[in-house]
């Protein structure tokens, strides 16, 4: 075999070189015809590979014949050379299998196995007595009868050995012969099956007796080491049912260093999690499981976080242009606020910037077609586009849980952290004492003095989606956002493993590029417990989001009149956050002469009374009014008709998107009338 990969590359090296004269791609080299060369493809020799005859004692499988011919010659050896879409075909398992199968880890795919085999085995392989290796099959299905003895993906019968296989598909065992072995990689197990992984759904609703396992059904002596089962396992009818999160049942087993991870593992509704189902004299050792033992939120408390995520990945997906050069620049000195953003590139997301924006507000910069409009790139400056486009990690949080939630404040800028005293809750078992805004880097100092590593481990694992953390406040701070609740693993001591339990989380601030796309955020992206511990990250919440409780929305106008031109003065209050006020002015035939809305003001001066930092330190206070002045410098340029009659709805918009008419009045240009 090595003999004929040789071959292969050779040639490959030999037609590379012919068809680029000067080592570039496309060259013509010197050719004295000037013709152009045909690109070299590598697959019109694998095609050329007769499957049916082996090379030097080996077959070579490149498609479905090959695939035949393992059925055919069981004591043979073959080498898969490239990927194979099997397209729906319909799989019988090779009987006795003898010989060896090296998948190379290509992929087999899209096949189906919906009978056993005579001896009631179902798998690829009925029966394996030989060695299987390196072997990928994605969307497998298998359906069994009520003569499958013993399934797996690989081998229903294992007597020899499966190692280094990964498999993804479903077993759908609604039919059983009485005590069958189900497992996800082989269902009998009579000898070794080391370092596979399975994402193969088991599902077995059989009424006869079974045994069923995430790796193997049953093991009988032998080993099983070093697998995975990230699947589910669910058993829809317990009654004589016997169920392992590894091995259904095992004798004189030795089951080592095994996970199960999958999202489903119960047996007639209810949670099990033996690592063993029935264990005779068999060791077990280092095994990891997934705790999916959290009951569900409540709905009112689910709906709350659902919302906060959805509102966060809105931001972090929204796709826009520009139609020219636009200035990108900041008070700060991180790369990611300054710059310029240009006609060619895609970006994703609400740019980066220290100033709060909401995708309402970013809405309001741009036209039907995500192309930012026209007056920024006039002004091109921080006091244009972007107090309308600019969000950062921390106020992307606050933005999103502003869309719950009235119990916060909000963040400084240099800390890029919810703060305690603002009123985000501390997730987790501890005090909180010593975490409000310090000078010192949390990440190396607060692990220890306020709170163990297990402990803060635990603190993670009691995330929901929706929740937050931050860190290393010293550094310039980072914030993220949960996008779904924590995946936890625990080993066989109920310790978590920091390594298998992560978390899925969206955030701002992660800038990167991907050819002619940009975008300054990550979503849906995973981190490991054991990466939060290295930073020392902080889990935090609001009260809403504990809950599902929200105060009822309300906004009014507070000490308002108006005059001869349609004016309002005083201002417009909200319990939530004030997302925008709009005026709309309406002439006598009902057409629309004034719409405009405007936004509060972001940012004001601490003066860091409450501790969160010294007089100059700019945060980011909860904006909850607008002063109606804001909009006398837009109506001087309205030209109402002198004597004509006008209709003003004022309305206020708040985060919650919650909308009300907080005045209303009909006015006649020159004079003054009462309000509605």
């Amino acid at each position: 075999m090595k003999r004929f990969l040789a071959l292969l590359l050779a040639m490959i090296l030999v037609f590379s070189c012919a068809c680029s004269g000067d080592g570039q791609p496309g060259s013509e080299g010197d050719s004295a015809s000037g013709e152009s060369k045909e690109a070299f493809d590598p697959n019109a020799i694998i095609d050329s590979i007769d499957e049916t005859t082996p090379a030097g004692g080996v077959y070579q499988v490149h498609s479905k014949v090959g695939i035949e011919q393992m059925a055919l010659h069981p004591e043979a050896r073959f080498n898969v050379l490239r990927n194979i879409d099997l397209e729906g075909a319909e799989l019988k398992p090779i009987e006795n299998f003898t010989g060896t199968i090296d998948g190379a880890s290509y992929t087999i795919s899209n096949f189906t196995i919906s009978e056993p085999d005579a001896n009631g085995n179902q798998g690829f392989i009925g029966t394996n007595k030989g060695t299987i290796k390196n072997v990928v099959f994605d969307n497998v299905t298998i359906v069994t009868t009520e003569n499958t003895k013993n399934v797996g993906v690989f081998a229903g019968n294992n007597e020899s050995s499966v190692s280094r296989c990964t498999a993804t598909g479903t077993i759908t065992a609604d039919k059983l012969a009485s005590g069958a072995a189900v497992g996800a990689i082989v269902g009998l197990n009579k000898k070794g099956v080391t370092n596979n992984i399975s994402n193969v759904d088991i599902t077995v609703g059989a009424a006869s007796s079974a045994t069923v396992g995430g790796i193997a059904g049953v093991s009988e002596g032998g080993s099983i080491t070093n697998d995975d089962h990230n699947g589910i396992i669910k058993v829809t009818d317990a009654n004589g049912k016997t169920a392992g999160l590894m091995v259904g049942a095992a004798t004189g087993t030795e089951v080592k260093s095994c996970a199960f991870v999958g999202a489903e593992n119960t047996v007639g509704g209810k949670l099990f999690t033996d690592l063993v189902g029935s264990n005779t004299n068999s060791q077990v050792t280092k095994c990891l499981t997934r705790d999916n033992g959290r009951e569900p939120l409540p709905e009112k408390i689910q709906k709350v976080r659902d919302r906060v995520v959805d509102e966060m990945y809105a931001m972090g997906s929204v796709v826009w242009h520009v139609k020219e050069k636009l200035y990108h620049d900041c008070t700060c000195s991180l790369t990611a606020c300054h710059g310029i953003f240009y006609p060619e590139y895609t970006y994703v997301g609400i740019p980066y910037g220290h100033k709060g924006s909401s995708l309402n507000r970013f809405y309001e910069m741009v036209d039907e077609d995500n192309v930012i409009i026209d007056w920024a790139y006039d002004q091109e400056s921080m006091d244009s586009y972007d107090c309308y486009m600019q969000s950062d990690c921390s106020s992307s949080v606050f933005m999103a849980w502003c869309t719950v939630s009235n119990s916060i404040d909000f963040h400084r800028v240099s800390g890029q952290c919810p703060a305690m005293n603002l009123g985000c809750v501390a997730v987790g078992d501890f005090k909180q004492e010593g975490m409000l805004y310090t000078d010192k880097d949390v990440s190396a100092d607060f692990i220890g003095d306020v709170v163990d590593e297990n402990t803060l481990l635990e603190c993670y694992a009691q995330m929901r989606k929706g929740d937050a953390y931050w860190y290393k406040i010293a550094a310039g701070g980072h914030t993220r956002m949960a996008a779904e609740d924590p995946i936890v693993v625990r080993d066989q001591d109920g310790k978590i493993d920091a390594q298998y339990s992560y978390l899925i989380c969206h955030e701002q601030g992660s800038t990167h590029q991907e050819e002619d796309v940009y975008s300054s955020w990550r979503t849906n992206y995973k981190y490991t417990f054991a990466s939060l511990l290295s930073i020392g990250a902080f889990p935090v919440t609001c009260e809403e989001l504990l809950t599902g409780e929200m105060e009822p929305a309300e906004a009014h106008l507070e000490g308002g009149r108006d005059d001869k031109f349609g004016l309002v003065t005083g201002k417009v209050k909200s319990n939530y956050y004030l997302d925008c006020v709009n005026m709309t002015i309406k002439n006598s035939d009902g057409d629309v002469v004034f719409d405009k809305n405007i936004y509060p003001a972001l940012g004001r001066v601490h003066d860091g009374s409450d501790g969160g930092g010294g007089a100059d330190t700019v945060i980011r206070g909860y904006v909850d009014e607008l002063d109606m002045g804001a909009f006398a410098i837009p109506l001087q340029d309205l030209g109402m008709e002198i004597g004509g009659s006008y209709d003003c709805t004022i309305t206020a918009r708040l985060a919650t998107d919650d909308t009300f008419v907080v005045k209303e009045f009909t006015f006649t240009n020159g004079t003054k009338t009462a309000s509605k």
